[in-house]
């Protein structure tokens, strides 16, 4: 499985995949940890990578991680 962390803060990055981590334990899982909204959207472009999971911040440094939702679910309808 295919995790997205997506927060421009830091700290609560760090604290999210604690927590994600905490929550998968056990699972095989890939956690793929970004502070950035071009940054996932480039991981988007990527042929080989399908993401099942992405946990984003509403509010990304002037972006929106609802915007970034609605546009990685324009290159994985099941994530």
């Amino acid at each position: 499985m295919n995790l997205i962390l997506c927060d421009d803060n830091l700290l609560h990055l760090d604290y999210a995949l604690s927590i994600t981590k905490t929550a998968l334990a056990g699972q095989d899982a890939q956690f793929h940890c970004y502070n950035c909204y071009e940054d996932v959207l480039a991981l988007a472009h990527s042929p080989t990578f399908i993401p099942h999971i992405a946990i984003l911040d509403i509010e990304l440094d002037g972006d929106s991680g609802i915007s970034l939702a609605k546009e990685l679910n324009l290159y994985f309808s099941n994530c």
